[in-house]
């Protein structure tokens, strides 16, 4: 939760950011390899809540006929998306942010950047509810 909350709030300040393209660009391939040796702590975490669900649902039914296993099955989607989004702004925006070669390419990657930080902000609000939502309801395990 804590890699969560601040790279949401590194991405709000990005995103609300009016620097010239030149000098967003320079931030963003200095500052985002930083975040590399978060990737580890993030496949244990990602690990120990798969486990941590199956306790929690038991079995297939009732990750598929229950209200908390539904949500659960919900929840992995977006973080998915969250993770589809990532990988793509890794992979392909900051390079092309490293190779633009004109001002207009640079703005042009810049806006999508900012467009995906905002949809991946939108998703980890809308994951964070959903945990929330899950807190209140029993797990799916004493449902089936």
């Amino acid at each position: 939760m804590l890699s969560a909350d601040i790279l949401l709030a590194t991405y709000a300040a990005f995103r609300r950011s009016k620097a010239k393209p030149t000098a967003s660009a320079t931030i963003i391939s200095v500052w985002l390899p930083g975040f590399e040796w978060w990737k580890h702590a993030e496949v244990a975490l990602v690990a120990s809540g798969l486990i941590h669900g199956w306790f929690l649902v038991g079995s297939l039914s009732a990750l598929i006929g229950t209200t908390y296993g539904e949500l659960l099955l919900l929840k992995l989607g977006l973080f998915g998306l969250m993770l589809c989004l990532a990988a793509f702004n890794r992979f392909w925006l900051v390079p092309a942010l490293a190779k633009a070669a004109t001002i207009s390419q640079l703005d042009l990657a810049l806006t999508r950047l900012r467009r995906n930080i905002l949809a991946e902000q939108i998703l980890g609000v809308l994951v964070v509810g959903i945990v929330g939502l899950l807190g209140t309801l029993s797990p799916a395990i004493q449902g089936s």
